[in-house]
Order: structure tokens, then C-alpha cells, then sequence
């Protein structure tokens, strides 16, 4: 299935289109791999940051090649602003993303556009493939402030399809009872996200994480944590990687296979111990030659 148009943000309300990013690599997966299906399969931009009118299709993994300027940031961060919408105040996530003037679009002419918005579709959710999708789109009201246009959700497909429309100060929903407080300055799905009918989508949009890894705190020895989740710029890699290949021997192999659609000639990798500190040893093998360890440590 080909990507939504830019102007297809909320469903029955724009035609069709197709556009592609500058440039996305779909890396090939080695054979009899097997990889989960990303929780969103694509993410259409409207007036967003640079982006004027983008979709983009995601695959797992999906590698974002371009010229400094080409707009990869500002994809990575739409996925950091959607997710900090769900679990904060509107306002506060255009705070964390600096504020609405720098989210919105500026067009070439210096215009400000009357409504900037995000569109995501869901992979597998509740069973079903089809169908599932958020979107919602935000006009300015002042130089600084906003209010929420338009919003939609809906999860499933078929007889047990649910969804939700909010338009302006209106709202309404096939569930029968679900009468939120809606207010422009705020969106709906974070409060109807505790619900049975929609809490799957709030919860795959606020559960989300954006990373800066930076490859010098990859080479250095690291304190040991919990491993339970992974720090913004991948200071506890080791204790993270050390955590899942304890939870199950195949783990550590289909991390490995994971790697190597980057890493070439990725053969497996070991958390060690360093001195109550933990390091990583990746093992590539080079032609006929023996694999070869290398290590990232502290030297």
C-alpha cells in the first residue's frame, strides 16, 4: 500500500497522493530473518518544522539518508513532539520543541500557513493491520497561541472498528457514552486514552522514544543500571543489551541479526565486565579470515 497524500492528514476529507522523502534506505533483511512490524507503518506531515507536505513509510528497520538540511531531524522530531503531546500539556510540547513558531512551517514568501498537522497509521494493533490511524491538525489563533482544528483516531477494522472525530469544540464517537471535556487548547486522545476503546493508541504514541546515540559513549566503559530502559544518548547500552540476552537465549541472536543490516559482517556481540564496569565486543568476520573481535572500551 502506497503512502497517504500530505492532504489526506484526516480521513474522508482530502484526496490521495503519493510523495517520498528525500531519501529512506529499506535495508534487506538476511535470509529466514524475521522483524517485527513497526508500530507505525507511516507518518504524514503537514506544515511541519520544514516539511511543507510529506509521507513517509516506515520499514524496521528504516535508515534516513540526506544532505545536512534535508529535514531528517525534523521527521525524528515529529516522533518526539507526538509523543510528548500524549503525556504533557499541549502548550508544555511546543515549549520542548521551542515553542510553535519554530513547529510551524514558514513558507518561502515568510507567510505563516493557517494549520500545521500530523498524520500516523498504525501496523498491528488489537489483531488487525487495517485501519487504525491518529491525526490532528492545530491553527494559530495569536502570534504565540493555538487552537486544536481538527482531530480523529480509530482502531480496528470491520464490525469492531471504533473511532472518535473532533472538530473545532464538537466531539463525537461510535462509543456509545464517551463525552470527554474538550478544550482548544488541548487534545482529546490523551484523555480518552484510559479508556478500553482507545487506550492501545494512546499507548503506542506515549510509549514512544526518540534517540541521540552518541558513538563516544558507545566506546566508553559503562557503570552498570538496571537495563530496563535506554538513555537518550545510549550511556547504558551494555546494561540494556546485557538485560535482554538474560531474559532469553535467543535474544542475543536476533539483536545480532538486527545489527548486521548496519554493521557489516556483524557475527555476534558480548557485554563484558570491566572492572565493575561494562564494555561491548562486537565479532565481524572479513572474508575467509577468523572472526575478529572489537572492543569499545574506555582506552
Amino acid at each position: 500500500m502506497g503512502c497517504l497524500g500530505a492532504r489526506a492528514l484526516l480521513a474522508g476529507v482530502w484526496a490521495t497522493g503519493k510523495f517520498a522523502l528525500e531519501a529512506i534506505l529499506l535495508p534487506r533483511r538476511p535470509s529466514g530473518m524475521k522483524t517485527a512490524e513497526p508500530t507505525i507503518r507511516r507518518m504524514v506531515l503537514k506544515r511541519f518544522r520544514s516539511v511543507l507536505s510529506e509521507c513517509v513509510c516506515f520499514d524496521n528497520p528504516t535508515i534516513l539518508v540526506g544532505r545536512n538540511g534535508a529535514g531528517k531531524s525534523n521527521l525524528v522530531g515529529a516522533f518526539s513532539f507526538l509523543a510528548d503531546a500524549m503525556t504533557v500539556p499541549l502548550q508544555e510540547a511546543f515549549d520542548r520543541a521551542g515553542g510553535i513558531s519554530v513547529v510551524r512551517n514558514r513558507l518561502a514568501n515568510g507567510s505563516r500557513p493557517q494549520a500545521f498537522g500530523i498524520r500516523v497509521d498504525f501496523g498491528l494493533l488489537r489483531g488487525d493491520r487495517e485501519g487504525s490511524f491518529y491525526a490532528f491538525e492545530v491553527s494559530p489563533r495569536s502570534r504565540h497561541g493555538f487552537s486544536v482544528h481538527r482531530e480523529q483516531g480509530a482502531l480496528g477494522s470491520g464490525a469492531t472498528r471504533v473511532w472518535f472525530e473532533r472538530n473545532g469544540s464538537g466531539f463525537r464517537s461510535n462509543m456509545q457514552g464517551l463525552a470527554p471535556p474538550v478544550d482548544h487548547a488541548s487534545l482529546v486522545l490523551p484523555t480518552i486514552g484510559g479508556s478500553k476503546d482507545f487506550h492501545e493508541i494512546w499507548r503506542g504514541l506515549s510509549r514512544m522514544r526518540v534517540y541521540a546515540i552518541d558513538p563516544n559513549r558507545l566506546r566508553q566503559a559503562q557503570k552498570p543500571t538496571s537495563g530496563h530502559e535506554l538513555k537518550a544518548d545510549g550511556s547504558n547500552v551494555a546494561s540494556v543489551l546485557r538485560e535482554m540476552t538474560a531474559r532469553s537465549a535467543h535474544e542475543s541472536d536476533r539483536i545480532s541479526r538486527t545489527l548486521g543490516t548496519i554493521i557489516p559482517n556483524l557475527e555476534s556481540f558480548t557485554v563484558k565486565d570491566a572492572g565493575g564496569d561494562l564494555i561491548l565486543e562486537f565479532t565481524q568476520r572479513w572474508g575467509k579470515q577468523a572472526p575478529q573481535g572489537l572492543s569499545f572500551d574506555a582506552s
